[in-house]
């Protein structure tokens, strides 16, 4: 085999393991959503006056793009949540999902509440062990950078 085959063979290769990795590194889209309308939620200040600054919402849609989130959903999800809390609703996950057409929210299967809080609860007992264990590596990190610079 000739080094030049050798070496497209290893691009093509790292190129779809940095596509496998971008895929791993994602949310799907659905838990993204609720995840970004939680996060708006908890971005808006002044309880029934649903005050959400320029700044933090333009730092609000940036992360729901960096979610997957599509613009214009961000947005919407936003004028949602602004729209609860003047409505003096409680923040409510499954909200969205609630506001969607008919014909859409038929075409998800149904699961019971029970298989839901125990689907979150999983994916809280994961999201706090990813937590740990960056923390874990971080600590390790900034330990070996204290005795190196001890010496």
């Amino acid at each position: 085999m000739a080094s030049g085959e050798t070496a497209t063979d290893l691009r093509a290769l790292r190129a779809e393991v940095g596509r496998a990795n971008i895929a791993a590194a994602t949310l799907p889209r659905e838990q993204a959503e609720q995840f970004f309308a939680r996060c708006a939620d908890l971005a808006i200040e002044g309880g029934r006056a649903a005050v959400l600054r320029p700044r933090a919402r333009r730092r609000l849609i940036a992360a729901g793009l960096g979610l997957g989130v599509p613009a214009f959903k961000a947005h919407l999800i936003v004028a949602a949540a602004q729209h609860g809390a003047r409505e003096g609703l409680t923040p409510d996950p499954g909200a969205l999902r609630a506001s969607l057409p008919a014909a859409r929210r038929a075409a998800s299967p149904r699961v019971s509440r029970g298989a839901r809080v125990v689907r979150l609860v999983r994916e809280g007992i994961k999201l706090l062990l990813i937590t740990l264990a960056l923390a874990a590596v971080i600590a390790g990190v900034l330990a070996a950078w204290v005795i190196s610079a001890e010496r």
